[in-house]
């Protein structure tokens, strides 16, 4: 796989995270845009081209556990999901 090939997002959760993966991974944070709507109903758009990528979703499960999991739900239709659990 080449870097090149490669696309990480951030959901809402931990922004800070998913940036410090891409600083270590020497690779910009993808373009994406999230938000809650007043009925409480998630948004989510990938607004950068992911197709041929290999795409991971930084968003872990932190409180409140439902509404990070619907950020991270939209998004599995992308690629693959990657979750991680913090403690």
């Amino acid at each position: 796989m080449h870097m090149d090939d490669l696309s990480v997002f951030s959901g809402n959760a931990n922004r800070s995270l998913a940036v410090a993966i891409c600083q270590h991974l020497r690779i910009p944070l993808g373009d994406a845009d999230v938000f809650q709507f007043s009925n409480e109903n998630i948004f989510v758009k990938i607004n950068d081209n992911v197709r041929g990528h290999d795409v991971f979703v930084v968003q872990p499960f932190s409180s409140p556990v439902n509404r990070s999991i619907m950020v991270a739900a939209p998004t599995r239709k992308i690629s693959r999901v990657c979750l991680s659990q913090l403690a």
